[in-house]
Formats: structure tokens, C-alpha cells, sequence
């Protein structure tokens, strides 16, 4: 499942300012994959539950080329280290049909496209199973295999 209309959507958001990009996602494209959380505020018990387990597997994430996005109807929102606008988050959300305060995870591949959607918290085995049988990502392994102590 793909959405590519996602950078088209955002290029029509209002011009924001020069220190925010209008997509918050398309700096991250052909570099990492995003796995980007909505969720009503930082409070969200599903949301404490996936940060704990992100924690846990940073180095799964790093060998894997992920950057964590947290887009918030109440609160901050993030995509990696740069902060999201309310406006933009809005845009995000209703682009890829997530309504506000809705619990949803998303797997955003190198390409830009949606691969995955979880309407709870994922088990990030699972995730790093899709992700692996990608084969820009078996070429990766090839290439550089994993540096995470217990992984090939």
C-alpha cells in the first residue's frame, strides 16, 4: 500500500515558516524510513508502551536506517529532531486519513511510501521482519550487515 500523493499534499500546505519544512517527511526520503506514531498527546498509555519499546531497540533501529516521528493532536509534535507544526501535523494526519486523536503507527519506507499501518502498538519484531524482507534492505544487509550484538 503506497501513498504518493503525500508529497504532493504537503508542496499545497500554506508556506510555513523558513525554519519548519512543508514536508517533514521528504528530507528523510532515499536516507531512512520513518515510523511515525499519531496519537492524541504524549499522555496516550500506547504511546508510553511504544517509546519504551523504541528505547529498547535503538540499535535495531539505527542498523535499519529508522527515524521515529510523533505526530500529536495535543502537544509537540516531531519527525526525527525537527519539529512539526500543528498545521502541518493537521496536513500529515488528513493525508494519510488518520483523524485526530486517533492511535495509528506507520512504516514509511526509504521511497516515500506507506508499507505498513497499525492501528495499535506494533511488536517492532514484526516490523523489522517486514523491513527486512524489503529488498532494498536485504541489499543493505549484504552490504553491511548488522552491528547489533545477537543479529547476523
Amino acid at each position: 500500500m503506497k501513498y504518493p500523493f503525500i508529497a504532493a499534499m504537503l508542496s499545497a500546505c500554506a508556506v510555513a515558516s523558513n525554519a519548519e519544512p512543508m514536508d517533514p517527511l521528504g528530507g528523510h526520503r532515499w536516507n531512512h524510513r520513518v515510523l511515525i506514531a499519531f496519537a492524541n498527546d504524549s499522555a496516550d498509555s500506547r504511546a508510553g508502551t511504544l517509546r519504551t519499546s523504541l528505547a529498547e531497540a535503538s540499535c535495531e533501529l539505527g542498523d535499519r536506517d529508522i527515524v521515529i516521528g510523533w505526530i500529536l493532536s495535543e502537544g509537540a509534535s516531531r519527525v526525527g529532531e525537527v519539529a512539526v507544526s500543528d498545521e502541518i501535523a493537521a496536513s500529515l494526519r488528513s493525508g494519510l486519513g488518520i483523524q485526530p486523536g486517533e492511535f495509528a503507527v506507520l512504516l514509511i519506507g526509504k521511497d516515500g511510501g506507506v508499507k505498513a499501518r497499525y492501528g495499535d502498538v506494533p511488536a517492532l519484531s514484526a516490523v523489522f521482519a517486514l523491513i527486512d524482507g524489503m529488498p532494498m534492505r536485504r541489499s543493505e544487509m549484504r552490504s553491511s550487515p548488522s552491528g547489533c550484538s545477537g543479529q547476523d
